[in-house]
């Protein structure tokens, strides 16, 4: 009896552990119906297309958005067909970009139109993940298409006006381009057309003062000085207009140029004003660099014209001319990590100077500090030398104190195809 006592109460350990399975099974089976309810309201509740596919990419579930589609069906086994869904131009690149994604194992994307009820298709962004087991299998993949298609259009719009744009702006370089090829030829005939009289004035004043000048009262001899000096200014203007006008370059044009040689040059051209002046020029190493001769001997002849004009009297001229290191106040215009790819050149003299605050102005298209009847010029120079270093790359800047001569500072590429720096220079 013991033993039969012990066996049924064991049963009913048993029945009970069975129980106890059955009800925790069933508790899981509720909470699974539960979290499977939830997923399907949380999946309909979202404005996208949710989607689920087997891992062999079979579509098995689509949210009720998919009701808001034309062309996906249910096939007997209970999953989808959706290539009815899209744009007939976009099935084929869809189903590879699929069929990557399956044989990939990785994420799928793809922008392409989709067709509402009514047959109207607009774009959406269709986008899966895939889904994996413990043993790193696909067990599923999980996908969502969002409705781009205001966003789309509106960047299609935006290009065609870009393409537009870009269209016209090229139309109008074009007809710029022209136009200033008018203008520049315009400008070599209107200066030899101005260049003729003015030197027939100016050579018809000299012969005149030289043929009749004691003739001519004290004060008509000064008003005709008056108008061949006026006239010798115009040309030296038309010229200087000229030359600003003309600075350009062009690939071409470009080639390896010694900077020192290129001084050496200029000091001979000015060796009767240099000597005329007892100026002292001293000119250390200087690079090579990659530019435009002809401009770089003007940009070079502009400054010592400019320090020779500019010499204090009594002082004996002197100007020096040097490879100088950058300093903390050049990363401003230049960053740091590119200035060994540019050459630094110092050009100080010791003339007049002038006050720091006209240091930017000095650089301005007719710009004068003194007056004319005690400095001659065009105002023309030192902004033809801003344009000829802005058009190789590089800036310049001066530096000066009044009474105690000037510096300025020339900063070019080595190499004129370098000209990824800032600039900030305004050249």
């Amino acid at each position: 009896m013991a033993s039969a006592f012990d066996d049924f109460q064991q049963f009913e350990e048993k029945l009970k552990q069975h129980q106890d399975i059955i009800t925790e099974y069933q508790r899981t089976h509720e909470e699974l119906k539960l979290s499977a309810q939830q997923f399907i309201e949380l999946a309909n509740a979202m404005p996208q297309l949710v989607w689920i596919a087997r891992a062999d990419g079979t579509v098995i579930y689509y949210n009720n958005r998919v009701g808001e589609f034309a062309g996906a069906s249910v096939r007997e086994d209970g999953s989808w067909y959706w290539e009815g869904l899209l744009h007939p131009e976009d099935r084929e690149i869809t189903a590879v970009a699929w069929q990557n994604a399956l044989q990939g194992r990785s994420a799928y994307q793809i922008e392409h139109r989709v067709q509402l009820q009514g047959g109207v298709y607009r774009w959406y962004l269709s986008r899966a993940v895939p889904y994996y087991d413990g043993n790193g299998e696909i067990i599923k993949w999980f996908g969502t298409a969002t409705d781009i298609h205001d966003s789309k259009t509106l960047s299609e719009v935006l290009e065609e006006k870009v393409a537009e744009r870009t269209f016209q702006y090229e139309v109008l370089n074009r007809q710029l381009q022209h136009s200033n090829e008018d203008l520049l030829r315009f400008a070599h005939i209107a200066s030899h057309d101005m260049k003729e009289p003015l030197r027939k004035i100016r050579l018809f004043g000299k012969m005149f003062l030289e043929l009749y000048g004691e003739h001519v009262p004290e004060e008509g001899r000064k008003l005709l000085d008056k108008v061949v000096n006026s006239s010798a200014r115009l040309d030296s203007l038309v010229d200087g207009i000229l030359n600003y006008s003309m600075v350009d370059m062009e690939e071409s044009d470009i080639t390896s140029c010694n900077l020192e040689l290129i001084i050496k040059d200029v000091i001979w051209d000015l060796e009767l004003v240099i000597k005329d002046k007892q100026a002292i020029v001293h000119v250390e190493s200087l690079p090579v660099i990659k530019g435009k001769q002809i401009y770089l001997h003007q940009l070079f002849y502009n400054l010592m014209i400019n320090s020779l004009k500019f010499s204090a009297q009594g002082k004996i001229p002197n100007i020096l001319v040097k490879q100088i290191p950058f300093t903390s106040r050049d990363s401003k215009h230049l960053e740091p990590e590119l200035q060994d790819q540019y050459c630094k050149i110092s050009f100080s003299d010791n003339g007049i100077g002038f006050e720091v605050a006209y240091a930017e102005k000095i650089f301005g298209v007719l710009e004068r500090l003194h007056s004319r009847e005690i400095y001659d010029g065009t105002g023309l120079g030192l902004a033809l030398c801003r344009k000829i270093v802005g058009r190789h790359g590089g800036f310049i800047y001066a530096d000066a104190e009044a009474g105690r001569g000037s510096e300025f500072i020339v900063i070019l590429p080595y190499d004129n195809t370098i000209n990824r720096r800032k600039r900030s220079s305004g050249l």
